[in-house]
């Protein structure tokens, strides 16, 4: 059997993702959330009057409740005001124009009823879209990669991919090989988690409460709930990223 051909390096998704493997935990996740939170900035500053991203919203009735709250990082009151204000008169429509039809009359479980069929969203919330494109696509340039050495390092230890990662991308894993390899790096580096999360345990005995933790220690608690549920969607992270 022939071996694979060599990815290129020049895959501007991966230098996203290779950014993310240095800085530590799922690096899907981090892709995901600084992917996610430029185009709500972008959003907020660039389309705010744009017809076609109001239609939009208006058929996912605004953002999801995570993304509609990261808004306010960006603290641009002026801009959340303005699109909502437009969605929450749809709904304001919306709400009279049920109420005024007959089946108010034939009481309340049937007005919810129609209520809930008239006010469900069309379309998923836009950014959540973003979301799954975006981690999609990191995956796949991840998994390409996984035979290389330094993609290997970093996964088997400190960038380990969360449990909800970890399983897509097994489903992208195009062979057995890449497929085991992952789940070679996914085991050492829980390993890692496990070994700090006792030694977190241990130094909180009186006894050994003298030996200090080490800053991998400290954050092994973190990096356990991430192992499972994947990062904190709206943990701040800084500045605007002008990566992927």
């Amino acid at each position: 059997m022939s071996a694979p051909a060599p990815v290129p390096d020049d895959d501007i998704v991966f230098f996203a993702v290779k950014d993310a493997l240095a800085e530590g935990g799922c690096p899907v996740c981090r892709v995901a959330y600084k992917r996610t939170r430029r185009y709500l900035w972008g959003f907020l500053y660039e389309r705010v009057n744009d017809p076609q991203t109001r239609e939009e919203l208006l058929a996912s009735r605004g953002f999801c409740a995570r993304h509609a709250w990261a808004l306010g990082q960006f603290h641009d009151a002026l801009g959340v005001a303005i699109v909502y204000c437009h969605l929450v008169q749809d709904l304001e429509r919306n709400i009279a124009r049920v109420g005024t039809e007959k089946t108010i009359w034939r009481g309340g479980p049937a007005l919810a009823a129609q209520l809930r069929k008239a006010l469900t969203p069309s379309q998923e919330c836009p950014a959540c879209q973003q979301v799954k494109e975006v981690e999609t696509a990191a995956l796949d340039a991840l998994i390409r990669r996984i035979q290389r050495r330094d993609v290997w390092e970093r996964l088997s230890g400190p960038s380990g991919l969360c449990l909800p990662h970890f399983t897509a991308g097994l489903a992208l894993a195009r062979d057995s090989a890449t497929a085991h390899r992952l789940l070679g790096a996914e085991l050492a580096a829980l390993a890692v988690v496990v070994r700090d999360l006792g030694e977190l345990i241990r130094k909180h005995d009186y006894r050994f409460s003298r030996e200090g933790l080490t800053p991998e220690e400290g954050r092994s608690w973190t990096r356990a709930i991430e192992f499972l549920v994947g990062r904190d969607p709206l943990e701040e992270r800084g500045g605007i990223s002008s990566g992927y």
